[in-house]
């Protein structure tokens, strides 16, 4: 599994010592439009017994998301922030 996440990190421009303790991630630390997102290093979560860690390549959003980031939903949503956006309401 290094050989992977180092040629990963490699072929993606990064260095090939991965930091174990952080990760990449768009972040809101407060309701607003598309400015207030921020690409930035946030802490990487520890799966839990019945969890695994997975590695994302691409993600999409749906309608939800931005109405969580701009506050549409905060009285019935209300979120902790930072957070990192990304739901799917079906699941």
């Amino acid at each position: 599994m290094t050989r992977i996440v180092e040629a990963t990190s490699r072929h993606m421009g990064g260095s090939s010592q991965i930091n174990a303790q952080t990760m990449k991630a768009i972040r809101i630390h407060n309701y607003g439009g598309p400015e207030v997102l921020e690409y930035e290093n946030a802490p990487r979560p520890e799966p839990q017994a019945d969890e695994v860690l997975i590695r994302v390549h691409a993600a999409g959003v749906n309608p939800i998301d931005w109405k969580i980031r701009a506050g549409h939903l905060k009285d019935i949503f209300p979120v902790s922030v930072p957070m990192i956006l990304g739901r799917d309401p079906w699941c």
